[in-house]
């Protein structure tokens, strides 16, 4: 159960699916309604635990904590160090360029895919990137085209590209 000792992630307020909480040292996500059915389904066809086994999602799982608002409530693994994709070195760029495609990959596959994907969607664990924005696994709409395309370029290609031409200040 929330209740006044769970704060609410300063980062989490743009989500409309869910937010995230501090109560203490766990972080946990609650979904809202109008998607609690459809992550849960994901979690019964063994979805998400096949996306953490590839080291492709932060760990998560099913908690037994509801709200009216928030009928569905996740429990993530808390990295021990929070960093930033402007604080990332190339290499650490350009694997999680490359993580981003593998969990699309594995997403469609679903007949899923991420609706948002910005680098501050992903945090490093250790060397390793994860990406940690839950609510950005979406159904797939159209099988032809990548809602996200656009947003692959900007936050990853065109990094990437500069950081591989000497200028990882202005990637």
């Amino acid at each position: 159960m929330i209740t006044s000792d769970w704060s609410r992630h300063d980062l989490s307020w743009t989500d409309p699916v869910g937010q995230l909480f501090w109560p203490g040292k766990d972080l946990f996500r609650g979904i809202r309604a109008e998607r609690a059915d459809f992550y849960r389904d994901l979690f019964k066809r063994n979805i998400i635990q096949d996306l953490i086994e590839k080291k492709l999602l932060v760990e998560t799982w099913v908690t037994d904590n509801s709200t009216e608002e928030f009928p569905l409530i996740l429990q993530h693994r808390v990295l021990p160090t929070v960093t930033f994709a402007s604080e990332w070195c190339e290499v650490s760029f350009k694997r999680a360029a490359v993580l981003i495609l593998d969990l699309e990959i594995a997403l469609r596959k679903n007949g899923l895919t991420l609706m948002d994907i910005n680098p501050w969607n992903m945090l490093l664990d250790g060397a390793a990137p994860l990406y940690v924005d839950f609510c950005s696994i979406s159904p797939l709409a159209d099988k032809r085209r990548w809602a996200a395309s656009e947003q692959y370029e900007r936050f990853f290609l065109n990094p990437v590209t500069l950081h591989s031409k000497g200028l990882s200040r202005t990637a």
